[in-house]
């Protein structure tokens, strides 16, 4: 597209190219024009056309609203290699990158630098205050969970559960079958201890193990035909602590909350058969 231009706009042109340092290519886009005709309207008005060199000198002065191509970036990244910078320029550098989301690899350069570094006892305080006030992510979380379930308790853990009963413990459930078990005369014992788990009760003199299985904790499939994840782990426990039990030649009864509750009769009967 060829266009005339005024004296007056030339003049706007010319003061745009030298104090603003706009390119020809910038300016042909301004004035709805080729590259060329501004390269012309500046050699009439006496200016020197700027080498690639020349105008790069420019480039931190340009407005805000330019936006450079890939290959430009590309090539200004490769120019900054190894360049050494001054203390003021890093200061800035360091201040601009806080709050910067890195790459995976840039984050495996980090860990694998990291590595083998000595910390101070000041350093050392000051990652751990920062960690406590850390949010962890979705995928973090899950991980901790998975392997907080995989893990056992230890005998120091069970002993003190026994001693100091928790909110799970002397339930209504809990409290009713103690009522049926005292009014059969059967002595036995609270929460007895077998392996790596805590069963409610254990008729003493025998090898007969109670549980008392809440319908919602351990989804009683009468009121629960979907389950939720808690569910589902809790009735893979529930296996586990039935092989356990067979393995060191222990019965065990399960009875459900409902059963207990509603239907006493019917739980007096079933520990009467199996003690005799």
């Amino acid at each position: 597209m060829k266009r005339k231009f005024t004296n007056i706009q030339e003049k706007e042109i010319c003061e745009q190219y030298n104090k603003n340092k706009l390119g020809t290519i910038v300016l042909s886009k301004k004035w709805g024009c080729n590259p060329s005709t501004v390269g012309n309207v500046l050699e009439r008005q006496g200016y020197h056309l700027r080498n690639l060199s020349e105008s790069h000198k420019g480039k931190h002065s340009l407005k805000k609203g330019i936006k450079l191509s890939k290959e430009h970036k590309k090539k200004i990244s490769n120019s900054c290699k190894g360049k050494c910078h001054s203390e003021e320029t890093k200061r800035r550098i360091g201040k601009a990158s806080k709050g910067r989301y890195h790459s995976k690899k840039s984050k495996e350069k980090m860990s694998k630098a990291h590595k083998g570094r000595k910390f101070s006892e000041e350093h050392k305080q000051k990652l751990s205050e920062s960690h406590k006030n850390q949010k962890l992510s979705k995928e973090t979380r899950r991980k901790i969970s998975k392997n907080n379930k995989r893990a056992f308790l230890s005998k120091s853990a069970l002993i003190r559960i026994q001693n100091n009963p928790g909110p799970f413990t002397n339930t209504k459930p809990e409290l009713k079958m103690k009522e049926i078990l005292n009014s059969l005369g059967i002595p036995f014992e609270h929460q007895f201890r077998l392996g790596n788990h805590l069963y409610d009760f254990h008729i003493l003199n025998t090898n007969i193990l109670i549980e008392v299985d809440g319908d919602y904790f351990h989804s009683n499939p009468e009121k629960f035909k979907r389950l939720n994840k808690m569910q589902l782990y809790q009735r893979q426990r529930d296996i586990r602590n039935k092989k356990l039990a067979k393995e060191n030649n222990f019965i065990l009864l399960r009875f459900w909350q409902n059963d207990i509750l509603n239907n006493a009769e019917e739980v007096r009967n079933k520990i009467l058969k199996n003690i005799i």
